[in-house]
């Protein structure tokens, strides 16, 4: 059985001045073709690192849902990005979500 990665693109927008945010998904299969897309809007926000680990998580919930368990995330964020990578952030105010989102990620994906 040939198991085939999914790639996972996560991009967010933080508005810093009305403090909203709101985050795009989209899967593509080793092709590139689109498989699963979604946006999502959120109401208030304290930051823009909130913001990335919420879309973050809710992309990979999305993937989950789907029955998708190879993929490989991209993140414009490089402090989320290496949140996920270490311990470092977990004392941050969305410091829980990272620790939530680093262990779906141990969890449930190759």
């Amino acid at each position: 059985m040939i198991m085939l990665v999914q790639n996972l693109t996560v991009i967010e927008y933080f508005e810093p001045t009305l403090k909203y945010s709101s985050d795009v998904v989209i899967v593509r299969d080793h092709d590139g073709d689109a498989v699963l897309a979604g946006a999502g809007r959120w109401g208030a926000a304290p930051d823009a690192l909130t913001t990335e680990a919420t879309a973050c998580q809710q992309a990979l919930q999305a993937a989950t849902d789907y029955g998708i368990s190879r993929i490989q995330v991209e993140v414009d964020s490089s402090v989320l990005q290496h949140a996920l990578q270490s311990f470092t952030m977990d004392l941050a105010t969305c410091g829980m979500m990272i620790s939530d989102t680093r262990f779906m990620l141990r969890e449930h994906f190759v």
